[in-house]
């Protein structure tokens, strides 16, 4: 019988539930009392809870921003922490760039204007 490694959503979703039954325990909450806060079946938190990837997104923010993981969850995603999708920007950003046409004759006139003091 073959064996199957955990998909890598899988694995997320594993471990958040984990993180997030640790702080319903260091709160000294019951799962009841959690799945009522965030308004959903105790059934649901539990399969939060062991990980279940079908849980709904919104269930999964609801509960990580219950539980003060905002800032965590906005983290995710940020472009100034992905170095990846930056080098990937870096690498496509052509070598020089010109003005074209008359709107940036203008834009840069109208510039030089302004620093100068005249319309």
């Amino acid at each position: 019988m073959p064996t199957h490694e955990a998909s890598p959503v899988a694995s997320v979703a594993a471990a958040i539930g984990a993180r997030l039954r640790q702080a319903r325990q260091r709160r000294r909450e019951s799962q009841e009392t959690a799945a009522g806060r965030i308004g959903v079946a105790v059934s649901t938190w539990r399969r939060m809870e062991a990980g279940d990837p079908t849980v709904a997104w919104g269930v999964m923010l609801n509960a990580l921003t219950q539980f003060g993981f905002a800032a965590q969850v906005l983290a995710l995603g940020d472009p100034v922490l992905d170095a990846e999708g930056q080098l990937l920007d870096s690498r496509n950003l052509p070598k020089r760039v010109r003005a074209r046409g008359r709107a940036a004759h203008d834009d840069q006139a109208g510039a030089a204007a302004a620093s100068t003091g005249t319309p």
